[in-house]
């Protein structure tokens, strides 16, 4: 006995994309822009050391953040629309160290529903 068939294989294409994070010194504070290029909404979260960053709670609406045991803002998450951008305001603490991306860390999350 021989058994065969044929396959249609369909390509998702709002599956298609990544989050991305980029982070940019200014002479007062810096930026992390946060990118979505997939074709639909992404709940992100962010999180940092605190004894690095302070985060400019003004810069950008989130829909909720933590804190460490000091008080200081450690974590927000947000939900960012498809193929869009935005950007988080933060202050530096140590003026003498040059930050960049690797010291956020960006995860797509389920906290935003």
């Amino acid at each position: 006995k021989e058994l065969s068939a044929s396959y249609n294989l369909i390509k998702d294409n709002s599956q298609i994309g990544n989050l991305s994070m980029a982070y940019e010194e200014n002479s007062l504070n810096s930026s992390l822009v946060v990118t979505n290029s997939y074709n639909e909404n992404k709940c992100v979260r962010i999180t940092w050391n605190s004894s690095d960053f302070v985060f400019d709670n003004n810069s950008f609406d989130v829909l909720g953040y933590e804190t460490d045991n000091d008080g200081y803002i450690d974590d927000v998450f947000f939900e960012i629309n498809k193929m869009d951008s935005v950007s988080l305001s933060f202050y530096k603490k140590d003026a003498a160290i040059t930050y960049n991306d690797l010291y956020f860390n960006l995860v797509e999350s389920n906290v935003c529903q």
